[in-house]
């Protein structure tokens, strides 16, 4: 059962507010091949891995990783609708 707090019972609050502004550093970079942007997208990917290992994969061994890191993919993008000025 997700906890209070917990983006959509997968992950922390805390951890999606990281893990969005890493996506938005590399998914909306002006310049998407930057070395800046291209470090944001591993950063993403290798979070979204440890995340799945520690978060998901123990207690829901059915859902994949590529799928968890869709879902992630999508609850970034409404953390950064839902946040930005």
């Amino acid at each position: 059962m997700p906890e209070p707090g917990d983006a959509a019972g997968i992950i922390p609050l805390v951890e999606l507010a990281e893990l969005a502004a890493l996506f938005d550093s590399c998914e909306h970079a002006f310049e998407p091949t930057s070395p800046e942007a291209e470090a944001a997208g591993r950063q993403f990917e290798d979070r979204a891995h440890e995340l799945w290992l520690m978060h998901v994969k123990p207690s829901h061994p059915a859902i994949a990783l590529p799928t968890f890191r869709a879902k992630l993919r999508t609850l970034c993008r409404q953390f950064l609708k839902k946040n930005r000025p």
